[in-house]
């Protein structure tokens, strides 16, 4: 029983020190996204009180001049989980329509991105992530990224 005790203290030690090594080292710095060919950034805005809502979505890579950034506003969206979703349906739609080959969604929404990622699906969501499993299947790559800081274009974005 010691024994087994010691073993047990010591894998929590390790995993302790490697905790507090990550700490030290600090977030991990972002990937490179600057070789894909196209990458859209979306961020969405909700008012739960009107259920209104506003997206927008800014592309960037080598491909770019293929495709248009975009906003738009939508009446009577139940979530602000329904707007990001509707963001990124609108991205991968534009994409699928210039013909893009492949495309690298940034979102901040963590919930929708691991959804996405897993081929997930919720209830509330369904019609949409339909449609983005679909336009997304008919690219040749359409991959989905969480993107955690606030950066510039986020606070433009609902602005274009």
């Amino acid at each position: 029983m010691a024994v087994q005790d010691a073993k047990e203290w010591q894998s929590a030690q390790d995993v302790g020190a490697s905790s507090a090594r990550n700490l030290l080292a600090g977030p991990p710095a972002p990937p490179s996204f600057e070789n894909e060919k196209l990458v859209c950034y979306v961020d969405a805005a909700w008012d739960a009180s009107t259920r209104n809502c506003g997206f927008a979505g800014i592309f960037k890579g080598s491909e770019h001049g293929k495709i248009q950034s975009f906003k738009d506003s939508r009446r009577y969206v139940e979530s602000a989980l329904i707007a990001e979703a509707l963001a990124i349906r609108k991205a991968v739609l534009e994409a699928f329509m210039s013909n893009v080959d492949s495309l690298l969604v940034l979102s901040d929404s963590q919930t929708l991105v691991k959804l996405l990622k897993t081929k997930g699906s919720r209830t509330e969501l369904s019609n949409i992530l339909t449609d983005i499993y679909y336009f997304g299947s008919r690219l040749k790559a359409c991959s989905f990224y969480v993107t955690l800081r606030p950066t510039q274009w986020q606070s433009r974005c609902l602005y274009l």
